[in-house]
């Protein structure tokens, strides 16, 4: 019978027994037997292992590890939408594959998040764009409706506020009786997607504030 592995160096106590490749034991001249501990990897048998095909599996996995190092570094100064996140992987040569991989690596760990990602760029452009410009702009980056305007909803929008504030410090102190700067900053603000009753409101007491500082 075989002697129990010990996986210990060296021979054993009685000198019994041989080192056999991949550590199964053989018996010794009275029979002993071990596993040699620093054992040789036994061969694997497993389908298309030390094969062609198994050299293109290991390449697979490679090119995959790659795109999910890829997209952590992507990721690892500023937050992406799923969509700019998977055109930057396919611009970076990754098959279609290895970027489902890697999108759905960064997602296990929360690193990839549209609605954050909502949140984080209306927060960035609160109170110098307008509601309607800002929902546009996450459209574009790949943000769904649904994730863009559950993230608009957490804050409070004052867009005639807005269009007073930028008003002032675009057009400053300037005659508020000049029905020109009027029909310019209307086309502005129009452009910038803020409604007329906004621009309206906006434009008014920006143009009254205006009116009673030069008159103070």
């Amino acid at each position: 019978m075989y002697t129990k592995d010990t996986r210990t160096e060296g021979p054993l106590p009685d000198g019994r027994g041989e080192a056999f490749p991949g550590g199964r034991p053989v018996a010794g001249p009275e029979g002993g037997g071990r596993s040699d501990a620093c054992r040789e990897p036994v061969p694997d048998r497993r389908a298309g292992a030390g094969t062609e095909d198994g050299s293109r599996s290991d390449g697979r996995a490679e090119v995959i590890r790659q795109a999910k190092k890829k997209a952590l570094k992507l990721l690892e100064f500023s937050d992406r939408t799923e969509r700019k996140l998977r055109e930057k992987l396919e611009e970076a040569g990754f098959p279609a594959p290895a970027v489902d991989e890697a999108v759905e690596y960064v997602r296990s760990f929360h690193y990839l998040d549209d609605r954050r990602f909502a949140e984080s760029y209306i927060r960035g452009h609160f109170g110098r764009k307008s509601r309607k410009e800002i929902l546009e702009a996450l459209k574009e980056k790949g943000v769904s409706t649904e994730d863009a305007e559950a993230a608009a909803e957490t804050f409070e929008w004052d867009d005639a506020g807005t269009v007073r504030a930028l008003f002032e410090r675009k057009y400053g102190l300037k005659d508020p009786g000049d029905p020109k700067l009027y029909e310019k900053a209307f086309r502005y603000f129009a452009g910038k997607g803020f409604s007329y009753q906004d621009i309206k409101h906006g434009i008014g007491e920006a143009l009254r504030d205006s009116g009673d500082s030069v008159n103070s």
